[in-house]
């Protein structure tokens, strides 16, 4: 079994009219629009990565239309966090409550 450890800190890049249903219910997986229903997070190497692949998957969105939300890890939550393939990118199957938010512009 491989292991690897969690960081405390993720990030989360999502449009900026999200921001206020998380800030209020927490990460969601069951509202994720993607093929795997999971929340998606990034560690502070992969932020540029995540706005790239973001704009990438909605041609139609710019920067400004983006937040970054950096999400502070209970002990008891990191453990639903998961790696996926690629180094740095990580998610989340479970309902997400992180400690703090903060918003970082663009």
């Amino acid at each position: 079994m491989v292991t690897f450890k969690k960081p405390k800190t993720v990030f989360h890049i999502t449009l900026k009219e999200n921001l206020s249903s998380i800030l209020d219910n927490g990460f969601n997986p069951d509202l994720s629009k993607g093929h795997l229903k999971a929340s998606w997070f990034v560690d502070r190497y992969r932020i540029k990565w995540a706005i790239r692949h973001t704009l990438e998957k909605h041609p139609h969105l710019t920067p400004n239309d983006l937040v970054i939300i950096r999400a502070e890890l209970k002990r008891g939550e990191r453990k639903h966090l998961k790696r996926f393939h690629q180094k740095g990118l990580f998610y989340s199957k479970a309902p997400f409550y992180p400690v703090s938010y903060q918003e970082v512009s663009l």
